[in-house]
């Protein structure tokens, strides 16, 4: 909650900042936005794992400050400050056990996103109108939690439960493991609508679909993930992260005309 409030706060910085050098040109535009969505960690080394890695359902989210320049009423750039939520949730599938002695995992990654997204609207004086953005965006990692819970009837009667931060002192102090990368890019697209509450005022929902289109995984994820290879020399495939959401929020525009 505390880096959410710090991240608001320089995205309100930001903002004001570009306010105050831009404000005499039109359609600067300004709001929050809020994208609920289901996140996946695609890697083929976990999909090879079968019923010890089911896949299971993921909820994250992005939330943050959009900040825009509308160029004409149906072109502009959108950038921003985004805190991003990622991650994938997993379940045993053995044959014969209930589900709710089967052993879960999860996998929680945190980013701050820099999205550079072209915008393409309708109208913006119209009472409702289509945009399409897309472009890439700059994720910088915050947190990699790993949480993992073995229940009875597994592993002869014992249960476990245990959070591993993969961001924090894993490996040795002259060699520290190397599990995320700290900046991953990716692409985003929103497709959507519009309305226009009053001439400054807009509401805006979107269908939300995002992949990074580096990899996630640093080269001592091998180490700590499910492999390939020998024991000595595990060999990790590349990880991306998807997700497929809504976006809905509340931008401001100032000086529309």
């Amino acid at each position: 909650m505390k880096k959410l409030s710090l991240l608001i706060a320089a995205a309100l910085l930001l903002s004001t900042t570009a306010i105050n050098t831009v404000a005499a040109q039109k359609g600067i535009e300004i709001g929050v936005n809020f994208t609920p969505g289901s996140p996946w960690i695609l890697n083929s080394e976990d999909f090879a794992e079968d019923q010890d890695l089911d896949f299971a359902g993921t909820f994250g989210y992005n939330v943050g400050l959009n900040l825009g320049y509308n160029m004409t009423d149906g072109f502009g750039i959108n950038t921003g400050i985004i805190y991003s939520q990622q991650g994938q949730n997993y379940i045993t599938g053995y044959d014969g056990v209930a589900k709710a002695d089967q052993n879960t995992f999860s996998r929680q990654l945190t980013y701050i996103r820099v999205p550079v997204l072209m915008k393409v609207n309708g109208s913006l004086d119209a009472g409702s109108s289509s945009f399409f953005r897309i472009g890439p965006h700059f994720d910088f990692i915050q947190g990699a939690k790993y949480t993992y819970n073995t229940n009875s009837g597994i592993f002869q009667g014992t249960s476990e439960t245990d959070m591993l931060d993969y961001r924090g002192p894993l490996g040795t102090a002259a060699e520290p493991y190397k599990v995320y990368n700290k900046m991953v890019v990716g692409l985003t697209l929103e497709m959507g609508g519009q309305i226009n509450v009053s001439e400054s005022v807009k509401v805006i929902m979107a269908l939300h679909l995002e992949g990074s289109l580096t990899n996630t995984e640093d080269e001592d994820a091998r180490f700590v993930y499910p492999s390939s290879g020998s024991f000595l020399s595990p060999e990790r495939a590349k990880a991306w992260n998807v997700m497929a959401g809504l976006t809905v929020g509340v931008n401001y525009v100032l000086g529309f005309k």
